[in-house]
């Protein structure tokens, strides 16, 4: 791991990619850690994030590879985990929350 930051709240880790955001590169499941890779519904999730959030800078003109603020990815990276182990409760509980 390089530069990675471990959000302990969330069970992931963010690392630098090749784009220079950071993204999660790991998640807990249970007791160990899993590497997210090809055909990983979360790395599904990451490409999404980066091309829908994608946007042009207003002053270089360039166009900057879309991205989430740590606890963003945290939360919904926890939302994807809940929703594949079948653990609607407290996603629900945690969605009212942030939509009040």
């Amino acid at each position: 791991m390089n530069q990675g930051i471990i959000l302990d709240d969330f069970n992931i880790v963010l690392e630098l990619d090749d784009d220079g955001v950071y993204t999660p590169s790991m998640y807990k499941d249970g007791k160990d850690w899993l590497y997210i890779g090809e055909g990983d519904i979360i790395r599904d999730w990451m490409l999404y994030v980066k091309i829908a959030f994608s946007n042009f800078d207003k002053v270089t003109k360039e166009k900057t590879i879309g991205n989430l603020y740590s606890y963003q990815w945290g939360f919904s990276l926890r939302a994807i985990l809940m929703v594949m182990a079948f653990n609607a409760e407290t996603l629900d509980v945690e969605w009212s929350r942030q939509l009040s």
